[in-house]
């Protein structure tokens, strides 16, 4: 029996939002630090509170910038989020054999948010988006998951997704 195991790494630009945040934080810390040199009873502790504020605000600066990873291995697949290269969380798996449609989708969230209970928006920058609606696990109810595959990663799920998912959505 072969055993299936395809990997993807995809980027997304940090969104306005989060551009904002980074601004912010780093407005924020530049702040902290002035007000930090016009307290004189603080005199003695100043250096730590300067390096935990420009600790903290590098941390949740660098923090913004988020890769997904897809992992294909036989009949699951595993999307991870990863934060500035360091740490990562599972964002969901989703078991290939309860999959009820598989398609190209618009990246329109707000809409999908009314028609699904759970919306994981994986998706990165470049490349065409594809949903893959599943049925969550406990509270998640009805999940759709947008992400990029590339065409490797579209042809490992070709082979173990039905076909009759496929012809019907795409």
């Amino acid at each position: 029996m072969n055993k299936l195991f395809n990997e993807q790494l995809v980027k997304r630009s940090p969104s306005a939002k989060a551009r904002l945040v980074q601004i912010g934080v780093g407005v924020l810390a530049v702040l902290l630090c002035g007000i930090l040199a016009f307290i004189p009873s603080l005199l003695s502790v100043i250096p730590v509170l300067l390096v935990a504020i420009i600790v903290c605000a590098f941390v949740l600066i660098r923090r913004q910038n988020i890769e997904f990873e897809y992992i294909l291995n036989d009949n699951t697949l595993d999307v991870d989020k990863i934060f500035a290269k360091s740490s990562r969380n599972n964002v969901t798996s989703v078991d290939i054999s309860s999959v009820e449609a598989f398609s190209l989708e618009e990246r329109d969230v707000k809409a999908l948010k009314e028609e699904f209970q759970t919306v994981y928006d994986c998706a990165g920058d470049e490349g065409e988006c594809y949903s893959i609606v599943y049925p969550g696990v406990g509270d998640e109810g009805r999940c759709i998951l947008l992400f990029t595959p590339n065409e490797k990663m579209l042809e490992s799920l070709k082979r173990v997704i039905s076909p009759r998912i496929w012809k019907y959505n795409g």
